[in-house]
């Protein structure tokens, strides 16, 4: 008997013969621990950025700053947002160019141009940076050029495509660049002498 051309047959994938930890067995685990690693800081940043921002305008209203006042106004601000690492970013250079203007009006040492320039520089890095980790938290992924390598592809809501191989050390060059924005953010508001939510001694918080 003959198979028709036109003929279903129903298939079945054999899930108890898949390779272990498919389907991302085709790289070695140490790759995707480190994926996780600079996604868990994405978030990280994110976090971070917030509690600057509330720092900031907290300040600028001489409003109370404790970690329930904190959570309070975080539900409020991000309740209804689809993208939140963007519109957080976009906030606190807003809170940064008036903090700048409020130093000029203080000393008349500060170079204001400087200052403006140094927090655009610092803000498209951290667009780039935000653009990545979209791509990294929802691509896909698959089998590389070579066995270190996996091949990333995403495509964002314009139709933009990005398809990529990386690596470990790809990977970690994020996270780093990442952390880096972290300590950079923070240090923007206890170099000012105040108090970063969550953080009460800073030689115990980051060890």
């Amino acid at each position: 008997m003959t198979q028709r051309d036109d003929e279903f047959i129903p298939k079945r994938v054999d899930i108890d013969n898949l390779p272990q930890n498919w389907p991302t067995h085709f790289i070695d685990g140490n790759f995707w621990e480190e994926l996780g690693r600079t996604v868990a800081t994405f978030g990280f940043l994110e976090t971070t950025l917030a509690k600057a921002i509330f720092v900031l305008s907290a300040k600028r209203e001489r409003e109370e700053i404790t970690d329930e006042s904190y959570l309070d106004w975080i539900a409020r601000t991000l309740k209804s947002l689809q993208e939140p690492l963007g519109y957080l970013i976009n906030e606190y250079e807003k809170e940064l160019q008036e903090e700048i203007e409020l130093q000029t009006q203080i000393s008349e040492q500060i170079d204001l141009l400087e200052l403006k320039e140094n927090l655009s520089k610092l803000i498209q890095k951290w667009r780039k940076v935000k653009n990545l980790r979209n791509v990294l938290c929802h691509a896909s992924w698959s089998r590389g050029e070579n066995k270190d390598k996996a091949k990333l592809f995403f495509m964002n809501r314009n139709g933009k495509k990005f398809e990529i191989e990386c690596d470990i050390a790809y990977l970690k060059q994020i996270q780093n660049d990442t952390k880096e924005m972290i300590c950079m953010c923070i240090n923007s508001v206890t170099m000012k002498g105040l108090e970063f939510p969550g953080i009460k001694d800073s030689s115990e918080e980051w060890n």
